[in-house]
């Protein structure tokens, strides 16, 4: 699937086991008028996903309110599974081509491709955290960290530029060792080359985090033969595998294991298969309450259940997980977004303030500003496309009028106040007064 110039490509937001694989997504420049943040992909309290083979391009030269993907707080519990990312390519100059916030301990990144001068080919805020990537195994090569970095990182360009106050570990092959290293924290980014004195570490295989081949279940799985069910059932949805997946996940006696079988039988609407699963939930936290509760909720509304005032019930619960923040608050959106149509906007922290390029030159000035009766645009760029509209926004991102962008504007019709203008084809904003 191609996302050409989508602000906001595909974001997860408290999912389970998902699958983003082979994509396209373009990503326009972002803005700091209205919250206008641009991603590929946002992921944010999510486990046991799988990014791979994503094409992930920026659109134009960069700023710093547009990033590739985002990594935020996606670590639910030491028992919840792995998010894997794999072989996808960044390409173009992104200021962030991956942006860490948070706590992601359990996101495996490997295999992943920066290429056409990315600034940072990962960015780690002050708050970002995982573990360390790749090991040292004689027995296993191909578990080694592998990146293919951008290839000519300079004073602008760096591999990993963290800020975070967690060390970050990496364990690599000799073809991903990180050719430029910036931290705010000195010794904060820790590399271990698994090819120092170890030929089999040269070749640059790249750890896929499982070995890619089928792997069958039955209801008579032995559940300990995997060391990592989260990731085994995690292949098995990305090949289609649903049966088998349904299988594994019944044989492992772990709260997390129920919790993704209710979601994919409702996903599948097999609604009484999701009931008994949640019955084998217990009521040990609050969480896990809040998390029955929602889901009875959503099961009531897609079977059609309205009696005894199930309907008002069902929207309480939501209001009221939504409000509770976390995890369920996301699910709880994300299912107000499934059923009904809301709209919810996913944003990141913003980088550091020296990662901004030096102010440039304004493409155009308004004048008179203030203005009383009408105003007009000076250009100070060329090859202004001649059907490039002029938008008049008021504080709270209504547009209030629109002109071509060569005529005089009025604005005797506008109550005094401040106003911001913006031109298509244009990041820049510029602030208007009208008195």
């Amino acid at each position: 699937m191609q996302f050409n110039g989508v602000k906001k490509g595909i974001t997860l937001s408290g999912t389970t086991a998902t699958v983003i694989a082979e994509n396209t997504l373009i990503v326009p420049p972002g803005s700091p008028f209205l919250n206008y943040e641009t991603y590929a992909i946002h992921a944010e309290k999510s486990y046991a996903y799988q990014i791979r083979q994503n094409s992930i391009q920026a659109a134009t030269t960069h700023n710093i309110y547009s990033k590739g993907l985002v990594l935020k707080d996606s670590y639910v519990s030491e028992t919840e599974g792995n998010a894997h990312i794999n072989d996808n390519l960044f390409s173009g100059t992104f200021r962030a081509a991956t942006f860490i916030e948070g706590n992601n301990s359990q996101v495996i990144l490997n295999c992943n491709h920066y290429t056409n001068n990315p600034k940072n080919d990962w960015y780690l805020n002050e708050t970002a955290m995982i573990d360390w990537q790749g090991e040292c195994d004689l027995l296993n090569y191909s578990v080694s960290f592998a990146n293919d970095w951008n290839a000519t990182p300079g004073a602008e360009q760096v591999n990993i530029r963290s800020y975070s106050t967690h060390e970050l570990r990496l364990f690599h092959d000799y073809n991903s060792h990180a050719n430029e290293v910036f931290s705010d924290i000195p010794d904060k980014v820790i590399q271990t080359d698994c090819s120092d004195g170890n030929p089999n570490y040269v070749s640059g295989a790249c750890a896929m985090g499982y070995d890619g081949g089928e792997w069958m279940a039955s209801p008579n799985t032995d559940c300990g033969a995997d060391d990592d069910m989260a990731k085994t059932i995690a292949q098995l949805l990305e090949q289609g595998n649903k049966a088998a997946a349904k299988a594994l996940l019944q044989c492992v006696n772990q709260e997390w294991a129920y919790k993704i079988l209710v979601g994919t039988y409702v996903s599948s609407r097999e609604l009484d298969k999701a009931l008994l699963e949640l019955d084998k939930i217990s009521n040990s936290s609050s969480e896990n309450m809040q998390f029955k509760a929602l889901f009875q909720a959503m099961i009531a509304q897609l079977s059609g259940d309205n009696s005894s005032g199930k309907a008002d019930w069902y929207a309480q619960v939501v209001r009221e997980t939504e409000a509770q923040g976390g995890m369920n608050g996301l699910l709880a959106q994300s299912t107000n977004a499934a059923l009904f149509g809301n709209s919810y906007v996913r944003t990141s922290a913003p980088l550091k303030t020296d990662e901004a390029d030096s102010t440039p030159s304004p493409a155009f000035v308004v004048h008179p500003n203030p203005a009383t009766v009408d105003f007009r645009v000076d250009w100070r760029v060329g090859d202004i496309p001649v059907s490039a509209l002029l938008y008049v926004y008021d504080l709270n991102g209504k547009i209030v009028a629109q002109s071509p962008h060569n005529a005089t504007v009025s604005v005797r019709h506008l109550p005094r106040g401040i106003y911001y203008i913006k031109i298509d084809g244009f990041n820049q904003v510029q602030k208007l007064a009208i008195f």
